[in-house]
């Protein structure tokens, strides 16, 4: 985890079947947990949840393909 916190400066987002269980106590542990074993902190509000439930994924894998239609337009 700290070497993909160094590399790429973007929020973590938690997705799948089980998002929707994480609650604030977990984002909790687990920014306490990363700021443990990281030389760079990294700020609670750069964990987020996927709303999406088992689709975040591929909404997210969409993006690309939808922003190279609409670019041209």
């Amino acid at each position: 985890m700290k070497n993909l916190n160094m590399v790429i400066d973007a929020p973590i987002i938690i997705s799948g079947y089980l998002a929707s269980y994480f609650t604030e106590e977990d984002i909790d542990y687990l920014a306490e947990r990363v700021n443990d074993a990281s030389p760079f902190g990294l700020e609670k509000d750069r964990i987020l949840v996927g709303v999406h439930g088992q689709y975040t994924p591929a909404i997210g894998a969409a993006l690309f393909y939808v922003e190279e239609f609409i670019r041209p337009v």
